[in-house]
């Protein structure tokens, strides 16, 4: 437990120098054993509430009992639960500075409802098996600086839909949006972050998706893929980030 709080504070001062390059690490929801039991634990940085409460399918949205503590007065919030929540349904229930609560999707969920619904999901990326050497190594023989750039930016979740109105996946837009791409002569391709649970036509904040688009699909055909973090654009939805930010007026930056 103490070596699990040791790496907590250290992870939050990094955190709050600017210098914690893979915060999805510490926020958000993640399994994790201790003491041979499984457990899940959620993290937020919710700098101005009152109190931060879970609510999901799994204590009816109901969130008595389920108060996060503040962990440290720039205002990291934590709950640990003792059994394993993969693919329950969560919101945080936010208490704000003026007393109004509001529930709120986690801006670090992996994983997250389709909309119109817009509640995230517990999702692990343990497991993955990458098998990208070969791309690595063709990687770090090019030269950048004396090759042609064209950028083709694009939102996946507004692309292209199916003839019925519903959502490709990503493994179906790979195949329809790369030759696309290939035939109109581009090298790159930027990904406008599609968070799923976001109305169609906004542009959403990071979900790590990426595991198998960026990893596996784009990298076989040799394209170079960067994102495009829109965060002012998801801030007209009070869901997430909300009018004054994702907790009643402090400024909010995730470094993707």
């Amino acid at each position: 437990m103490w070596r699990r709080y040791s790496q907590l504070n250290f992870s939050s001062i990094l955190f709050h120098e600017g210098n914690l390059f893979e915060s999805y690490h510490l926020f958000g929801s993640h399994v994790k054993e201790e003491n041979g039991r499984l457990c899940t634990v959620f993290c937020v940085w919710a700098p101005n509430a009152q109190t931060v409460r879970l609510v999901g399918d799994f204590n009816n949205w109901n969130g008595e009992g389920f108060d996060l503590q503040k962990i440290n007065k720039e205002g990291i919030w934590l709950i640990s639960i003792s059994e394993d929540l993969t693919g329950a349904i969560y919101k945080y229930e936010i208490t704000g500075q003026d007393g109004r609560k509001q529930l709120k999707a986690d801006p670090y969920a992996f994983y997250s409802e389709v909309r119109p619904n817009t509640a995230s999901i517990v999702y692990s990326l343990e497991g993955y098996a990458w098998n990208d050497a070969k791309w690595i190594q063709k990687k770090k023989r090019k030269q950048f600086l004396k090759e042609p750039v064209s950028i083709y930016e694009v939102h996946l979740g507004s692309w292209k839909l199916k003839e019925d109105g519903s959502l490709y996946t990503y493994r179906e837009l790979a195949m329809e949006l790369i030759p696309y791409v290939l035939d109109l002569g581009f090298t790159h391709i930027e990904i406008l972050l599609d968070s799923g649970a976001s109305v169609r036509y906004l542009l959403g904040l990071s979900r790590n998706w990426l595991l198998f688009c960026y990893k596996q699909v784009w990298r076989a055909k040799g394209f170079y893929v960067f994102c495009g973090s829109m965060s002012s654009k998801w801030s007209w939805s009070n869901l997430g980030l909300g009018p004054r930010s994702f907790l009643q007026g402090c400024s909010w930056f995730i470094s993707i």
